[in-house]
């Protein structure tokens, strides 16, 4: 998808970034599915006791902070990094 040839620059530059944005978004939501959908599985399946569930990713990403839109700056949006951990322990 590529946008309006019509479009001025500043009208440009906000398409660009509201595609971007989008699929970013599409993106984490699918993450957050899918991690769901194990943390379901396991439930369902008896596992989830005794089970330690690890997700990490790489380090943050800029959302149009500082004027960027990648992660090569050393500001503190790039330098976040995701982690989550669910472990249930068995009961006695």
């Amino acid at each position: 998808m590529y946008p309006d040839k019509s479009l001025s620059t500043e009208e440009n530059r906000k398409w660009k970034y509201q595609t971007y944005i989008k699929d970013y978004l599409a993106c984490i939501k699918s993450v957050d599915d899918n991690v769901g959908r194990v943390l379901d599985y396991l439930d369902q399946k008896g596992l989830s006791e005794n089970t330690m569930v690890i997700y990490t990713a790489d380090q943050g990403f800029y959302l149009g902070e500082h004027g960027w839109y990648d992660k090569r700056w050393m500001y503190e949006e790039s330098l976040r990094t995701p982690l989550l951990i669910r472990w249930r322990l068995g009961g006695n």
